[in-house]
């Protein structure tokens, strides 16, 4: 039997995983703990935390809830949001989150949501988009169809990830929660992609996962609700 080349082996890698996710969300992506960084079905993140932290970069659980965080009046961090279930796009626009939440960002800050809701568009399912980095596979029909001025990847159908300026502030938006998921480890540039998205707009700033969101409390935090969304 022939032996598969590294290439090959890559292109097959990221075929079975893109398979794995898709029956992965078939059979109950909505999970809590979806886009967790402590779990390694193909929808978590926790391979993705390891390959920050391997990189060298301040990377932490956030394990209260998110105004806690906001009251802190830190600056150059960035809040990273995986939702479990996608959430309504519009809701993220400066002008409509909470006030806790907007005032964090216009310090200087910034607030990455992965999954909002926008519309199906005539995209395929499982596509690839090149970028800098490599190939960024998604794992989604969904696109921002309006014109944004700062689109971080796109392709003929819209945007997948774009960005808002508010104050001297940034809120990106993403399609897709399994923009970095573990699926995603072998191969694709998912993991750069991120990375780079999150870097180049806070160089050595810390980042903060939010764990809150997925369940995971702090031992001061146990016994209270599930965080809520932070637009309106």
């Amino acid at each position: 039997m022939k032996q598969l080349s590294k290439r090959q082996l890559i292109i097959l890698g990221g075929i079975l995983a893109a398979v794995v996710l898709f029956f992965s969300l078939l059979s109950g992506g909505n999970s809590v703990t979806s886009g967790s960084t402590y779990v390694r079905t193909p929808d978590g993140y926790g391979a993705w935390f390891q390959y920050m932290e391997q990189r060298g970069h301040r990377i932490d659980r956030w394990r209260k809830a998110s105004d806690k965080l906001f009251g802190q009046g830190g600056e150059g961090e960035t809040l990273l949001r995986v939702e479990s279930r996608l959430v309504r796009g519009y809701a993220w626009e400066g002008g409509l989150m909470n006030e806790p939440l907007k005032k964090w960002v216009e310090r200087g800050n910034t607030v990455v949501v992965l999954g909002v809701q926008e519309d199906v568009s005539a995209a395929p399912f499982q596509s690839k988009v090149s970028h800098g980095v490599g190939e960024v596979a998604i794992a989604t029909r969904r696109r921002y169809g309006r014109q944004v001025k700062s689109p971080l990847l796109e392709d003929r159908f819209g945007a997948v990830v774009w960005s808002r300026g508010v104050g001297k502030g940034q809120v990106v938006l993403a399609t897709t929660p399994y923009l970095a998921a573990n699926a995603y480890q072998d191969g694709a540039g998912n993991f750069k992609f991120l990375e780079k998205v999150i870097t180049d707009l806070q160089p050595g700033g810390r980042i903060w996962v939010d764990e809150y969101l997925h369940g995971f409390r702090d031992d001061s935090e146990r016994g209270k609700g599930r965080s809520r969304g932070f637009g309106g």
